[in-house]
């Protein structure tokens, strides 16, 4: 924790996915359709709300559609976000229109993707560290250049039993391999 006192400051988001097919029954249990979902879904942020300040995570807000709309608009099209940021005035102004959260124009070439004049292109980190590794690890792809970065990291939940076994496999390869070299 020393080592990132120095590290600027991100903006860091909690995306949670959820699997219609996954909650289909629980939705049917609270009587069915767009009220019920909310009541899940509101159901959901509070368990999440609830438990990630165990793990020194504190929840400072949730999106409203249009917050979240005005932070996807920002990721197609950074130049934007100083037009979105002064969007604040109450609830009802801020961010964008839903509508106009994607990106206005797309440019698909063969190793990346320009949305709206702004350049995206999508690394895969294949090999995470399976020790202990120091804080900041990715600093070099994160803080590479002079313009903005964002990072996603994609977490979906495993069995317990077959996370230890996947582990104790891949370490057991790594070992072997390494012996091997």
């Amino acid at each position: 924790m020393k080592e990132a006192q120095s590290m600027p400051v991100h903006e860091q988001w909690l995306t949670l996915v959820v699997s219609p097919s996954k909650i289909t029954s629980q939705v049917k249990a609270l009587g069915g359709g767009t009220p019920a979902l909310m009541e899940h879904m509101l159901k959901l942020m509070t368990t999440v709300e609830s438990t990630l300040p165990r793990s020194g995570t504190q929840v400072t807000a949730w999106h409203s559609p249009r917050t979240l709309a005005g932070l996807s608009r920002s990721a197609f099209d950074p130049d934007a976000s100083v037009m979105v940021s002064t969007m604040k005035a109450d609830g009802k102004t801020a961010g964008t229109a839903p509508s106009s959260a994607g990106p206005m124009a797309v440019e698909v070439h063969a190793g990346h993707m320009v949305t709206d004049g702004t350049y995206h292109r999508t690394y895969k980190v294949s090999e995470l560290p399976q020790n202990l590794a120091r804080l900041g690890f990715l600093d070099e792809l994160v803080f590479a250049g002079d313009f903005r970065h964002t990072v996603s990291v994609f977490l979906a939940p495993v069995e317990r039993g077959a996370a230890v076994r996947s582990v104790q496999r891949r370490k057991t390869d790594w070992h072997t391999n390494s012996r091997l070299m």
